[in-house]
C-alpha cells in the first residue's frame, strides 16, 4: 500500500468465502468472546433504564444513567484511539473486559443484596461506559492483526452480524431474565461474558507486533497527531463532518420522534415499535453478511456513499407510509443497506489507514460523526411542537440522503477504491 501524498492506493484483495475468516484460530477466539459479550451487553443495556426508573420511581432517572453512559463514551473515545495506537491492543482488550466485569460484579452483588442506589448505579453506569469507549479503538484497530486481507471482509461481516444480533437477541435475553430472576442475573451475566471474553483474548495471538511502535510522551499530541491525519486524508476529512450534520439532521430526530410517529402516523403500539427495531437488526445483520458475499472490491467508497443514501431514503419513504406491514419492510431494507455499507466502510479503513494510526482513526470517525447528535436530539425536542413527526423525520433523512450522494461528486473519494 502505498500512502505518499495522503492519496491511496490499494492491491485488490483475493475473493475468499463468507465465513473464511472463522477458519482462522485467533479471530475465531476473538470472536466467539464478543458474541457472548455483545450480546450479554445487549441484555445489560436494555434494562439499565428501567431499573434506574424502578430505583428511583422517576423517569429522569432513566434519562441521568444512560445520559451518564453516553457522556463518557463521548469524553472518553479519542483517549481510547490515543492509547490503543500507543500500546498492544490485546492486553488493552483484557483490560478493558476485566474493568467492566468487576464493576458489573459489584453492581449484581449490590442488586443481590438490595443494597443499590441509584448513585451507585450511575457511578458503575459511566465506568462501563468509558471501559466501552477505551476497548471500541483497542478491538477495531486489532482486527487486521487476526485475519489475512483475503479474510477482512468476512471478519468485518461476522462482527457487523453479531453487533446487530445484539439489538435483538439481547432486549429478549435481558427481558427474560429481569422478569424472572431480578436485575442482578443480568448484571452477573453481563460480567460473566466480559471476563470468558477476556480469557479468550489472552489465547489469541495478534499477527502485527505492538512492541514495534515508538513510545510517545504525551497523549495529547497522539490525538493530534490522529486529527491532523484525518484532516490531511480527503475520504476522511470530507465524510465525517457530513456524516455529523447527516446524523444530526437524521439519526437523532429518528430515533427521538419514532414513538410519536408509530402512535400518531401509523396508528399503533409499542408492538410495532418493536417490529420496526427488529426488522432494522435483522436487516443490517443480513446488510453485513451480504457484503461478505459480494466482497466488492472496488469502488466500495462509491458504494458505501450509495448504500448509505439509499438507507436514508428508505426511512424517509417511510415516514410518509401509513401501512405499517411496508414501514416494516422499508426498516429492513434500511437495515441491509446500512450494514452492507458499515462493512465496506470498516473494512476499507482497515486496508487504508497504517496500522500505528488505526485506532485513532476509528475514534476521530466515530466521535466526529455522533459528535453533532446532541444538537439533533434538542433540534428534535423543540421543532416537534410546530411540526409534525413525520415531516421532520422525511426532512431529515432526505437532506441525509442528498449530503451522502454530494459526497460522490468530489473525484477524490470516487477514485478511491
Amino acid at each position: 500500500m502505498s500512502n505518499q501524498g495522503n492519496e491511496f492506493t490499494v492491491n485488490q484483495a483475493s475473493k475468499s468465502g463468507m465465513f473464511s475468516a472463522l477458519n482462522i484460530r485467533n479471530f475465531r477466539l476473538v470472536f466467539f468472546g464478543q458474541c457472548l459479550s455483545v450480546i450479554g451487553d445487549g441484555a445489560y443495556v436494555t434494562i439499565l433504564g428501567w431499573y434506574a426508573f424502578t430505583l428511583s420511581g422517576a423517569s429522569w432517572a432513566s434519562a441521568i444513567v444512560l445520559g451518564t453512559v453516553s457522556i463518557t463514551k463521548l469524553l472518553t473515545m479519542l483517549f481510547g484511539g490515543a492509547l490503543a495506537d500507543r500500546y498492544d491492543r490485546r492486553r488493552l482488550m483484557i483490560l478493558t473486559d476485566v474493568a467492566r466485569g468487576l464493576a458489573l460484579t459489584l453492581l449484581a452483588i449490590a442488586a443481590f443484596q438490595e443494597v443499590t442506589s441509584l448513585a451507585l448505579l450511575v457511578v458503575v453506569a459511566g465506568v462501563v461506559g468509558l471501559f466501552d469507549a477505551l476497548f471500541t479503538p483497542s478491538f477495531m484497530g486489532v482486527v487486521p492483526g487476526l485475519v489475512d486481507k483475503s479474510s477482512l471482509t468476512s471478519a468485518n461481516a461476522l462482527i457487523g452480524f453479531v453487533r446487530s444480533a445484539r439489538g435483538i437477541a439481547g432486549p429478549a435475553i435481558g427481558g427474560a431474565l429481569y422478569a424472572g430472576f431480578g436485575p442482578e442475573v443480568v448484571f452477573a451475566l453481563d460480567a460473566a461474558t466480559f471476563f470468558v471474553a477476556a480469557l479468550l483474548v489472552t489465547a489469541a495471538t495478534v499477527k502485527h507486533s505492538e512492541s514495534t511502535k515508538r513510545a510517545r510522551k504525551n497523549i495529547f499530541r497522539d490525538i493530534v497527531e490522529g486529527a491532523r491525519y484525518v484532516a490531511l486524508t480527503p475520504i476522511l476529512a470530507l465524510s465525517i463532518p457530513v456524516a455529523a450534520i447527516a446524523m444530526m439532521l437524521s439519526d437523532a430526530p429518528t430515533q427521538a420522534l419514532l414513538p410519536q410517529l408509530v402512535q400518531e402516523h401509523l396508528v399503533n403500539g409499542v408492538g410495532t415499535l418493536g417490529a420496526l427495531e427488529t426488522a432494522l437488526g435483522i436487516g443490517m445483520a443480513c446488510g453485513a453478511m451480504l457484503c461478505a458475499w459480494l466482497h466488492p472490491a472496488r469502488y466500495r467508497a462509491v458504494l458505501t456513499y450509495s448504500a448509505w443514501a439509499a438507507a436514508h431514503l428508505m426511512v424517509a419513504l417511510m415516514a410518509m407510509t401509513h401501512s405499517v406491514p411496508l414501514a416494516i419492510l422499508l426498516f429492513f431494507i434500511k437495515g441491509i443497506l446500512t450494514g452492507f455499507g458499515v462493512v465496506l466502510w470498516e473494512t476499507l479503513l482497515m486496508e487504508l489507514i497504517p496500522q500505528d494510526k488505526l485506532s485513532r482513526v476509528f475514534s476521530v470517525d466515530t466521535f466526529g460523526s455522533s459528535g453533532m447528535m446532541p444538537v439533533g436530539f434538542a433540534l428534535a425536542g423543540i421543532l416537534v411542537s410546530t411540526v409534525p413527526a413525520a415531516q421532520l423525520i422525511f426532512t431529515g433523512q432526505a437532506i441525509a440522503a442528498a449530503l451522502m450522494i454530494s459526497l460522490l461528486l468530489v473525484k477524490r473519494i470516487r477514485t478511491v477504491q
